[in-house]
């Protein structure tokens, strides 16, 4: 890479680089954080960035496998979008994540183009190929135009695609979660959309075979729907003595009971309910105003608890011992609405997505839980009276994690989740206390390590406080 010129521009409060540069040659581009890069066709490989000259020394740029790839190392808070205009005689590949965009100031003329966006990326190009392959998740946002003989598309997500104007032989989809797509395909159009993804239809191609599951459903070019498919439940089904315990997505919860022979009844075995929160290192649930965007609604971040099996060790007799068990946990942690969690090239980021905001946002942790605990139990002939006092450590172990937003589109409710683990922690080391008196049984727990990474996301300790609503026995 060769620098061509940099010329400084003096606009207060910021000082404005405009940096110009000769590259390598390369057939795509690639960019996360927030850069905005505009695109141009030409016989020259060259780069003009402008931005705030003192974040240039965070910004790389470098051909990599003719990859024109665009990185930034700094903070993203508060950061303006860096942009960078790209002039190069053809793009195969253009790949963005985080809050990129990308546009063209001319029709992109190409014999084949693959356009893969994640996070909060936009696209709006217009563009002539033969072949255009477009792979969106997250809440991408892809506007296009002109024309391509074949289109394949996969959308995820809360992706959105407006294609109306971008004239197609062929179309083929494959649309899931909550995304919405709208085509125009001459000839054939065929693929499937399911969860509550709409695709719209500009006008009845030849030959039209698309298959629906879900609560999906094709629209026509006025937004009224031609064909809509069944819901589909997604339920999870738990039988654990005399009980079933049904849970969606976390916090949604039934139970009934089970006729059967009652078997012995243990104090930690069951299911729970409760709130989770996070504290600062120094034990305060009021986080500084740079985390805001953790700043949690404690009545909507449910903990749920399902303690499957207890094995107790008696130490002396039935007033002391050890007990110890397996059993599920779903931390959910109910965010701000107005952002959104990003997983950075180096750290945790957040940023506040350009499309409509959902009136749920969450963050969900599903644990496998072995606590080791020390009991102390009062004896009684009633099984109401006895009065039970537990202290000890639990081992979390993280078996998945994602944010979940919830939008309402035209009336529906959808759903965007993105598997990811954020840089949480793998393990959770809590202390943990119990007490109660018969089947009511209070808990606390308290985390000895930060939610998330060192040095990849904000100092935070998860507490959560709640209680037994079931015991299995």
């Amino acid at each position: 890479m060769k620098t061509l010129a940099a010329i400084t521009l003096i606009s207060l409060p910021l000082l404005i680089s405009a940096q110009h540069y000769v590259m390598d040659p390369f057939t795509g581009v690639k960019a996360g954080s927030v850069f905005s890069i505009v695109l141009y066709q030409g016989n020259t490989y060259e780069v003009l960035l402008e931005t705030d000259s003192t974040l240039v020394p965070d910004i790389g740029i470098k051909v990599k496998d003719n990859l024109l790839e665009f990185e930034y190392t700094g903070s993203v808070r508060n950061l303006e979008r860096i942009t960078a205009h790209v002039t190069a005689p053809q793009y195969l590949l253009l790949n963005g994540s985080s809050a990129s965009s990308f546009k063209t100031e001319v029709p992109l003329n190409t014999p084949s183009l693959k356009l893969v966006g994640s996070g909060a990326t936009s696209f709006t190009l217009e563009i002539e190929t033969e072949l255009l392959t477009s792979e969106f998740s997250g809440a991408t946002n892809a506007t296009l135009s002109g024309m391509a003989s074949v289109h394949q598309l996969k959308a995820s997500g809360a992706s959105q695609l407006k294609a109306f104007e971008l004239a197609t032989v062929t179309t083929e989809v494959n649309i899931s979660g909550a995304s919405s797509a709208k085509v125009d395909a001459s000839s054939v159009l065929t693929g499937h959309v399911s969860g509550v993804s709409t695709l719209g239809v500009k006008a009845t191609p030849d030959t039209q075979t698309v298959e629906l599951s879900g609560l999906s459903s094709i629209v026509d070019a006025d937004n009224k729907v031609v064909t809509q498919s069944q819901v589909l439940s997604d339920t999870v089904r738990v039988r654990v003595g005399s009980r079933e315990v049904t849970i969606v997505d976390g916090d949604d919860v039934t139970t009934r009971r089970i006729p059967k022979v009652r078997s012995f009844r243990k104090n930690w075995a069951g299911f729970e309910l409760g709130i989770n929160g996070l504290m600062t290192p120094d034990h305060s649930i009021n986080l500084p105003s740079e985390l805001g965007y953790l700043d949690l609604r404690y009545e909507k971040s449910v903990a749920v608890n399902l303690n499957l099996y207890q094995q107790n060790l008696a130490l002396m007799g039935d007033v002391l011992g050890l007990y110890t068990g397996i059993g599920l946990g779903w931390n959910n942690y109910r965010l701000p609405n107005n952002i959104l969690l990003v997983k950075g090239s180096h750290e945790l980021e957040h940023i506040v997505p350009d499309t409509d905001l959902p009136y749920k946002n969450k963050l969900t942790m599903m644990m496998v839980n072995v606590p080791l605990m020390l009991e102390l139990q009062t004896r009684s002939h009633s099984e109401f009276s006895k009065f039970h006092l537990a202290a000890g450590v639990n081992l979390g172990v993280r078996l998945s994690s994602h944010t979940k937003q919830v939008y309402k589109l035209d009336g529906k409710k959808d759903k965007v989740k993105t598997h990811e683990d954020f840089y949480i922690n793998p393990f959770r080391y809590d202390l943990q206390a119990r007490m109660g008196w018969g089947k009511i049984n209070f808990f606390a727990s308290y985390s000895l390590n930060s939610l998330f990474r060192d040095g990849k996301g904000p100092e935070v300790y998860p507490f959560s406080i709640g209680l037994r609503i079931l015991n299995f026995d």
